[in-house]
C-alpha cells in the first residue's frame, strides 16, 4: 500500500481508500477480507460516527451504510497521529524538517525532457516549467517556514490506503513508513486532508471543508493535550490558527507530490500515468494558492 513511488511496490495506486479488516490482522491475506471505504464516505459528516455494535461488515459500504455505522474512525486516525508525532529522535539529537529538503532534491532531478516525444509535449503544455517549479517552491518556503509550527516525527504519507482499521480491536494502524521522518506538523495533517481525494480517480472536491476541517482540529488538540497531560483548554482561536497553517502546508503537499510525480514519471516502471498526477497535483496547488496564502491567523 506504498505511494505511487517505487518500480516495485504498486499498491499505493488504489484510488484512496480506507481498509476495515474484519479479523485479525495477520498476513497480507487478511486484506481479501477487509471492507473499504471510499473517500466520499469520509468527507461527509457521517464521518465522525460509530460502527454499529455486534455486527462485521465484510462488503464494500456506500456513504449511506456508513452513516449508520458507530465507531468513531477519525478519533483513532488522530490518537495514532498524535502518537507518532510523540516520537523523540535517539538522545535529544535537533531535528529539522524533510520538507523543503527532499522537495529541493527531487527539484533537481525532474527531467529537462522526455524521450518519449507524446510525452514530451504533455509535459511542455500541461505542466509549469522547472523555472515556475522553483519559483513557486521559493514562494512557499519563504511564506511556510515563518509560521510556527512543531516539528515532530510525521508518517508523511498517509493516504487512506496506508490506514488500517482491525475491527475487532477497535485499533488504526498506519503502514508504509518510507517517507517518514521529522516535519512540520501541520504538514502531517495537511497532506492527509489532500489525500481524501484519491489517487487513480482523484476527485478534489473531496477535500474536507471549513466545518469538518475545524472539527477534526479541536479533536487533535484536545487528544494532543490530554496525551501530554496539558490541562489547557482549547479555544476556538487555537483551532483557527492550526486551521490556517494547515491549509497553507496543504499547499506544500500539493507541490512536493507533483514535482515527486515528474520525477517518477521519468523513472518508473510502475503501469501508471505520473505525469497526469503530476499535473493535478500541481493544477490544484495552482487553483487553491491564493485563497490558502491569504488566510490570515485570528489576532
Amino acid at each position: 500500500m506504498a505511494r505511487r513511488r517505487s518500480s516495485s511496490s504498486t499498491g499505493r495506486l488504489r484510488s484512496g481508500r480506507l481498509y476495515f479488516f474484519t479479523k485479525q490482522v495477520a498476513d497480507l491475506s487478511c486484506m481479501l477480507d477487509a471492507t473499504t471505504v471510499c473517500a466520499m464516505s469520509i468527507c461527509r459528516e457521517s464521518f465522525w460516527i460509530q460502527r454499529r455494535s455486534g455486527k462485521r461488515e465484510s462488503t464494500s459500504m456506500c456513504p449511506a451504510k456508513f452513516a449508520r455505522t458507530r465507531h468513531f474512525t477519525q478519533g483513532l486516525i488522530i490518537k495514532e497521529m498524535i502518537k507518532m508525532h510523540s516520537i523523540k529522535p535517539q538522545d535529544g539529537a535537533v531535528t529539522s524538517p524533510c520538507l523543503f529538503r527532499l522537495m529541493d532534491k527531487y527539484l533537481s532531478i525532474v527531467p529537462d525532457k522526455f524521450e518519449d516525444e507524446e510525452k514530451q509535449q504533455r509535459y511542455i503544455k500541461t505542466v509549469p516549467s522547472h523555472d515556475q517549479l522553483r519559483k513557486e517552491v521559493g514562494d512557499l518556503k519563504s511564506a511556510l517556514t515563518c509560521l510556527e509550527m512543531p516539528i515532530v516525527f510525521c508518517h508523511n504519507d498517509n493516504l487512506l490506503a496506508n490506514i488500517i482499521f482491525n475491527e475487532q480491536k477497535g485499533k488504526i494502524s498506519f503502514i508504509d513508513y518510507e517517507y517518514a521522518a521529522f516535519n512540520y506538523q501541520a504538514y502531517d495533517i495537511g497532506n492527509h486532508f489532500c489525500e481524501f481525494a484519491g489517487v487513480e480517480e482523484v476527485d478534489y472536491n473531496l477535500y474536507p471543508n471549513k466545518e469538518f476541517q475545524m472539527k477534526w482540529l479541536q479533536e487533535f488538540l484536545t487528544a494532543q493535550n490530554e496525551a501530554n497531560s496539558v490541562e489547557k483548554k482549547v479555544t476556538e482561536r487555537d483551532v483557527e490558527s492550526l486551521y490556517v497553517i494547515v491549509n497553507k502546508f496543504a499547499l506544500a503537499s500539493h507541490m512536493f507530490w507533483g514535482i515527486w510525480a515528474l520525477v517518477q514519471s521519468h523513472h518508473s516502471t510502475i503501469d501508471f500515468d505520473f505525469l497526469e498526477y503530476s499535473k493535478l497535483r500541481l493544477d490544484e496547488y495552482l487553483r487553491r494558492k491564493d485563497a490558502f496564502l491569504a488566510l490570515t491567523l485570528p489576532q
